[in-house]
């Protein structure tokens, strides 16, 4: 999903605490075949704006 996620305002946490909420309530055996069960939420990531390669460690 790509738009604009403005995170100074109560709509843009809506939206994360959204996904999160959507992400407890997967079915273990379903998210188990995929990404190991583990669920990814990326903000952030734009040309230019790339704030991963402080997590290179990782």
């Amino acid at each position: 999903m790509e738009s604009t996620l403005e995170l100074d305002k109560k709509t843009g946490w809506h939206h994360i605490a959204r996904a999160i909420v959507g992400f407890a309530n997967r079915m273990p055996d379903v998210a188990a075949a995929y990404t190991e069960g583990r669920a990814y939420l990326v903000v952030g990531i734009e040309p230019g704006n790339q704030p991963l390669e402080a997590l290179s460690g990782m």
